[in-house]
């Protein structure tokens, strides 16, 4: 059963809200109770189709039947004597994937109606287990149906068995589908596409069906949905991994074009620094040659005026002599009159 599930593909359920799944319906115990329910009508149906058979003097079938023991009481078939089900919608009519997105109302909405539709078309203890999902991205709820149905006849007497079918819902998924459709319309939801109708009219006027929809399991959808999540990723990874490779050749043309640029750039930088000094020591060059040839004029200035001093000099020696003065001596100058003696 669903609910008891501890392996396989588990890959698109939450553990860990788990636990806040919700019994709606269904006793501790329901599965031995039908266990219990199962092993009653063998015992039942078993002594009914012998006295069936005794009756009708069937002496060797009795005795072969019951060497053979009692049966179990259902017809054969690939599904089994139970049903299980599940009721649920996109996930976008709740808000979104998963607890935390959805709608509080809308759930509530939902877990009503479902329950509502469920006890009244699997009336008289045939709903016997019904849980609700928060695990998963969309709400849904899980149930499961036991139909006993009774099928008295003279060779076998008063049997009960275990016969899904002969509920409506399960005899014809397609009544199932309008049913729901009508109830949960109260909620705003409608009922899906009419694919079957379509095919009998289509049919019945000539035209070419349909395309008939397949059931896909959904561990199989997940299968595929993985695969094609995987197919992507290795296309997502290759296509990043080509551009990762041009980017970095573009990465490598860009640093060949930035080194040769930078080469250029720091090749025309040094020569305008070397004009630059060029210039800077030729300007000093100028200034010094500037410099020397003013101290040689300097020079040449104080050379001559060394030798007009000398000659000023020698000039006011010659025109000198020396006069006889009463008190002594004294330097006079000629042409000029001498200073006036002392009294």
């Amino acid at each position: 059963m669903h609910d008891e599930r501890g392996g396989g593909d588990l890959d698109h359920v939450d553990q860990e809200l788990s636990r806040l799944n919700q019994v709606l319906a269904g006793e501790p115990g329901w599965q031995q109770q039908i266990r219990g329910e199962i092993a009653e009508m063998r015992r039942h149906n078993h002594e009914e189709h012998l006295r069936a058979l005794k009756a009708k003097s069937r002496m060797k079938d009795a005795r072969k039947l019951e060497a053979e023991g009692p049966a179990d009481p259902w017809r054969s078939c690939s599904r089994g004597p139970l049903r299980e089900g599940i009721i649920t919608v996109n996930k976008d009519w709740f808000g979104g994937a998963g607890l935390l997105e959805w709608d509080p109302e809308r759930v509530f909405a939902f877990r009503k109606t479902a329950m509502s539709f469920l006890r009244e078309n699997f009336p008289n203890g045939q709903l016997r287990y019904a849980s609700a999902h928060v695990d998963e991205e969309a709400y849904h709820i899980h149930f499961v149906v036991a139909v006993w149905t009774e099928k008295p006849s003279a060779n076998r007497g008063h049997q009960i068995l275990l016969q899904a079918s002969d509920n409506p819902l399960i005899k014809s998924s397609e009544h199932a589908q309008d049913l729901a459709g009508e109830a949960f319309e109260t909620i705003g939801l409608a009922r899906g596409e009419r694919r079957a109708k379509a095919r009998r009219q289509a049919r019945a006027e000539g035209k070419p069906l349909p395309e008939k929809r397949q059931h896909v399991p959904p561990s199989k959808w997940r299968a595929e949905e993985r695969q094609k999540a995987q197919a992507e990723k290795k296309r997502i990874l290759d296509d990043a991994q080509d551009e990762a490779k041009a980017a970095v050749e573009n990465g490598r043309d860009l640093a060949k074009a930035t080194v040769k640029k930078s080469r250029k750039r720091a090749i025309k930088e040094a020569r305008a620094r070397k004009q630059r000094t060029a210039r800077e020591t030729a300007k000093m060059i100028r200034r010094r040659d500037t410099a020397e040839a003013e101290a040689v004029q300097f020079e040449k200035a104080a050379d001559a005026a060394n030798a007009l001093k000398k000659k000023i000099v020698a000039e006011v020696w010659s025109g000198t002599r020396l006069v006889d003065m009463q008190h002594g001596w004294q330097l006079t100058r000629a042409g000029l009159p001498s200073p006036p003696r002392p009294v």
